[in-house]
């Protein structure tokens, strides 16, 4: 009985960590390009976590930022250090 509790503890761990992102996915600021250039730095939205779009960026320090949306950018160049 107390393996099957611990077998079940084990499974559910990794299913949390699966469904929820965070064994297998990269975050949003890890790095997929070099930000010059037009190159994109970010993979996912800084700000919310969604999708980039190309047609919202934002270049900032000389590199260039993808964001989901055109609030993202506001949000981001109001504060850009709580982003990156």
């Amino acid at each position: 009985m107390k393996k099957l509790i611990t077998l079940s503890v084990i499974v559910f761990v990794f299913a949390f960590f699966v469904s929820s992102g965070i064994a297998f996915a990269r975050c949003g600021m890890c790095q997929s390009g070099s930000g010059e250039e037009g190159e994109p730095i970010n993979a996912v939205c800084p700000v919310m976590g969604g999708e980039v779009i190309k047609e919202y960026s934002y270049a900032y320090e000389g590199k260039t930022y993808y964001f989901c949306c055109h609030s993202c950018i506001d949000s981001f160049k109001n504060n850009p250090e709580d982003y990156i």
